[in-house]
C-alpha cells in the first residue's frame, strides 16, 4: 500500500486497517503453508532458515557467495572440467556455458 499514516491516527491502527483492508480483499488467500505450523528449525542452527531457503528453491550453496568468490571457485574447478576435453572447440562450449 502506498497510503500514508494520517497525523492523529496511531500506528498500531493504522497498520490494523491496512491489513484488515487487505484481509477483506483475499490478499492473503491461498498462501503457500497457509494453515500449517511455522517451520521451526535447530535451535542450536543459527542458519536453518537460510538451509531451508537452498533447498526449497533448489539453489547450491554457492549460490550465497558474493560474486567475487563465486568467480574463484569456478576458476578453481576448471581444471577438473576440462582435463577429459581434447578439442578446442569443446574447452570453448564449456567455457561459455
Amino acid at each position: 500500500m502506498t497510503e500514508r499514516k494520517k497525523p492523529g491516527v496511531t500506528f498500531e491502527s493504522w497498520v490494523d486497517k491496512q491489513i484488515r483492508q487487505a484481509q477483506d480483499e483475499g490478499a492473503f488467500d491461498g498462501l503457500e503453508g497457509a494453515g500449517k505450523p511455522i517451520p521451526v528449525g535447530d535451535p542450536r542452527d543459527e542458519l536453518w532458515w537460510v538451509r531451508g531457503y537452498l533447498k526449497r528453491e533448489n539453489l547450491p550453496a554457492d549460490a550465497l557467495l558474493p560474486t567475487a568468490l563465486q568467480l574463484r571457485k569456478e576458476i578453481e574447478r576448471l581444471p577438473s572440467t576440462l582435463i577429459g576435453i581434447r578439442r578446442e572447440d569443446s574447452v570453448r562450449d564449456v567455457l561459455a556455458s
